[in-house]
């Protein structure tokens, strides 16, 4: 989606969707709608493919926002999108997952990679211990009674076992093991390509290590005291909600909020339209946000989320750039809906439409009674206020056959 360049663009939109309605939509009798789902799934830091513009790193931090929490809840995320804890940190304040190779961490970039310049390392191998512990609290208590070298807790199929150091290489880790003198059995492993390792950011210290193989993903949810909505930094942007990170196809890590949908509309709000707007601008936008949100469930399905950050579907980056007027509107329409004949409307919007939209059998060659065409008597009072309004570009016969050919066509 563009972002607007007018003051009642969005609203313009909603006018005319509606007034294009059938008179049945439109009647003054309200039916209650109950919404697909309360949570949705934003990729914020993936893999670019599938239409998403978003990239993916083997290494991504989290951070508390000061007086918003401290600690984090470690866990997964079940098929309802409720997150399920196995174990929690509640002194950290900032963590970074990483794959498990030997990650460098390198202060300037405030990252981990496998070729950073930097004095401090990760290493992959570990000293794993064979007994199987009931939880994580009992896998942490044995974890704790080493002293001379960091030990965790592993995740791994559902089971909590201990594993001690991170060493650079196998040998290393034996000779480590041999000195420690451990009174049970002992094997040197390393991870597999959907390990992700949870470290204190900018140190050594591993947190935890989690493997539930190709379907599963780690889910960290920030903590809060009781009254205070957790708020977290995620590559300098602030977001409420939960983050699930995986290794999709085995390679690097994606990255996605679970978050409430009006929390994810408070994040979309901002960076689709001025929050200088008028207020029931601003409310059109929120309806019309909500509404394409839950539409478009699982459109980035292949990558594990449903919508991406991107103008390839809503612009999302948290919630600071988010004002009391833009958090009013949402808060004033909160949970409502645009529907016809009880299904969500696809509510398409749009910064400017050269003064009239179109027909949706002429564009995507489905005819959508809601989506008809409508001359747009406003448009002509924007044209002197937008500078790029106006345009032209030219082609030749043969660049224009380029271009069809490129989409398939004759």
């Amino acid at each position: 989606m563009r972002r607007y360049y007018k003051y009642a663009a969005v609203l313009l939109a909603a006018l005319m969707l509606i007034s294009a309605l059938p008179a049945d939509m439109v009647a003054p009798a309200v039916r209650a709608y109950t919404a697909p789902a309360d949570v949705i799934r934003i990729g914020l830091y993936t893999k670019g493919t599938d239409g998403s513009s978003v990239k993916n790193y083997d290494c991504a931090n989290l951070q508390n926002v000061t007086g918003s929490g401290a600690g984090f809840e470690f866990g997964y995320f079940d098929g309802d999108r409720h997150f399920v804890p196995i174990g929690a940190s509640t002194q950290e304040t900032a963590i970074s997952m990483i794959i498990d190779r030997n990650m460098v961490y390198d202060p300037g970039r405030n990252l981990y990679t496998e070729s950073g310049a930097g004095t401090v390392t990760v290493g992959c191998f570990h000293i794993q211990l064979s007994t199987i512990y009931a939880d994580y609290d009992g896998a942490r208590a044995a974890a704790d009674t080493f002293t001379s070298v960091n030990a965790f807790v592993k995740y791994e199929n559902g089971e909590f076992i201990v594993c001690a150091g991170s060493f650079a290489t196998a040998e290393e880790a034996q000779t480590a093991a041999a000195a420690l003198d451990i009174q049970q059995e002992t094997t040197v492993t390393s991870g597999t390509q959907y390990t992700i390792c949870v470290v204190r950011t900018g140190t050594d210290r591993v947190l935890l290590e989690y493997d539930m193989g190709a379907g599963g993903g780690l889910g960290v949810r920030p903590l809060a005291p009781e009254g205070v909505k957790a708020q977290t930094w995620f590559r300098s942007y602030r977001y409420f909600g939960a983050f699930q990170y995986t290794r999709v196809n085995g390679g690097s890590i994606t990255v996605v909020n679970y978050v409430d949908i009006e929390d994810y509309v408070k994040g979309v709000i901002p960076y689709e339209m001025s929050p200088s707007f008028p207020a029931e601008a601003l409310k059109a936008q929120a309806i019309c946000a909500r509404n394409y949100a839950l539409s478009n469930l699982n459109k980035h399905r292949s990558l594990g989320f449903d919508l991406c950050n991107t103008t390839d579907c809503q612009v999302y980056y948290g919630v600071g750039n988010a004002t009391a007027a833009t958090n009013a509107a949402v808060d004033a329409t909160a949970g409502e809906y645009l529907v016809y004949n009880g299904q969500l409307c696809n509510t398409f919007f749009f910064a400017c439409d050269g003064g009239a939209t179109e027909s949706s059998e002429n564009v995507w060659n489905l005819a959508v009674p809601y989506l008809q065409g409508k001359e747009d008597p406003y448009e002509a009072e924007i044209v002197s206020k937008v500078s790029s309004y106006n345009w032209s570009v030219t082609y030749t016969g043969a660049q224009l056959a380029q271009k069809l050919n490129a989409k398939g066509y004759n």
